[in-house]
């Protein structure tokens, strides 16, 4: 990755391709860099674990909604790192506007032409665009597979962030303690009574709104939440007997951190990101329907808000299908945060 981002920096050109037809931007090496801490340092200890993999596989297999959200997320997750890059951005065709879903029909007075047959003075649905299409012509499905992209971008690069901050200052404030627990706890505090939606808008009207913007604002200001909980389960573990033991082992500060307190707080840590990931999905659709975004970006926010315009119900399936996506997600999150909270405290499994 660094030597794809040395060559990205010094030899190509302003609109030259990296890779094939990929042309990164600042947001795309934050992304690549996100899913390799994700990969590295949550997916393979998880699966390493030999305790954890097993609990985890016992919940999935007792619970059918956490296995759907497993498949889920891991499709979203698929499509949103690879897909977009493969099928590349949704391609606007104004003379096959409004298309019905495969398998149904509707009155053509509001398109120009029909992709599918045409019978009984009803345009059918087509195979070519499964899911119909929008007021661009472009295919719902393959906005779907866009809007994961921006999903997959927003919550993996701001959970990197939050985690990073968090982990940080709830380590030290919870292991060091005495002044500097005072000191960072204070700031904590009062940096949480400053809205990062509030701040966002500020920028969206100083600025132009960027998915970059609403990434680095969330990511600065909305760690505090797990930084208490970090710092509470640090200071609850920094008098635990294996501590205490690996101390008389003649262990140093770090090397205890490193191997003993860093891995038993995972669990909470993850918990908690998984609920300001499913909160941000629903701040980014907000910001959508406020219009303070950046409507280049095709988000599900987007794409619902834009579909709620002319025409609205009449041509629904522009809204349903993101909207069903952003559903499922928000949901899937829920529920995987659940599981990984029982997984992480095998005393609330019921």
């Amino acid at each position: 990755m660094g030597l794809l981002l040395a060559v990205d920096l010094t030899l190509r050109g302003p609109t030259e391709p990296l890779l094939g037809t990929w042309e990164p931007r600042l947001v795309d090496w934050l992304l690549l860099l996100s899913v390799v801490l994700f990969l590295g340092y949550g997916v393979l200890p998880l699966a390493e674990s030999d305790r954890t993999r097993q609990r985890l596989w016992t919940l999935i297999r007792s619970r059918p909604a956490l296995a759907a959200s497993v498949v889920w997320l891991a499709i979203v997750f698929g499509f949103g790192t690879v897909g977009s890059i493969v099928l590349g951005t949704p391609t606007k065709q104004f003379d096959i506007v409004y298309q019905p879903p495969a398998f149904l029909s509707r009155d053509p007075t509001f398109q120009s032409a029909c992709v599918g047959p045409v019978a009984d003075g009803m345009c059918q649905g087509s195979l070519a665009y499964p899911l119909g299409t929008n007021v661009y012509g472009e295919g719902i499905g393959h906005l779907i597979v866009s809007g994961m992209r921006v999903v997959v971008t927003l919550t993996l690069v701001t959970a990197t962030i939050l985690i990073s901050i968090a982990t940080l200052v709830g380590t030290v404030a919870g292991f060091v303690g005495g002044r500097v627990d005072a000191l960072l706890t204070g700031y904590v505090n009062v940096q949480r009574t400053v809205p990062a939606f509030l701040v966002y808008v500020i920028f969206a009207f100083v600025t132009k709104p960027s998915l970059l913007v609403l990434i680095v604002v969330f990511g600065f200001l909305n760690w505090g939440g797990i930084a208490h909980v970090v710092r509470s389960e640090v200071k609850a573990v920094r008098e635990a007997g294996f501590v205490r033991a690996a101390r008389s082992a003649g262990a140093g500060r770090l090397h205890v951190l490193r191997y003993h307190v860093l891995p038993t707080i995972a669990g909470p840590i993850a918990v908690a990101t998984t609920r300001q990931v499913a909160t941000l999905i629903l701040i980014e659709a907000a910001i959508s329907f406020l219009e303070l975004n950046d409507i280049m970006i095709r988000s599900w926010g987007e794409i619902i808000a834009s579909g709620m315009g002319q025409f609205f119900p009449l041509n629904w399936w522009v809204v349903l299908g993101p909207g069903l996506a952003l559903v499922a997600t928000v949901v899937a999150v829920s529920i995987v945060g659940d599981a990984l909270r029982d997984v992480f405290d095998p005393q609330g499994v019921a």
